[in-house]
């Protein structure tokens, strides 16, 4: 092989694992596109000028009521019981 023929293959290996790499980022980047917000915890009664954690979680807090029993309950209760 000659000088520009071997650097023709280098170029041409580098790019397609350029060009492989951005694409796998970027089918990486759609998975993870979510962002972690569940819209069926937002209470839309709510206006969120006045009440902020109300209207971001009312709908969460209304779904999983604390037991009469307890003043406060957390996941680690769940285990602890």
């Amino acid at each position: 092989m000659n000088y520009y023929s071997k650097h023709s293959l280098y170029f041409c290996l580098m790019l397609i694992f350029v060009c492989t790499s951005y694409i796998n980022a970027q089918e990486q980047l759609n998975k993870k596109s979510s962002t972690g917000i569940n819209p069926a915890n937002i209470d839309n009664s709510v206006d969120p000028n006045i009440d902020f954690y109300q209207y971001s979680n009312g709908n969460w807090i209304k779904n999983n009521p604390i037991p009469p029993e307890y003043s406060r309950w957390r996941s680690w209760d769940e285990v602890i019981e």
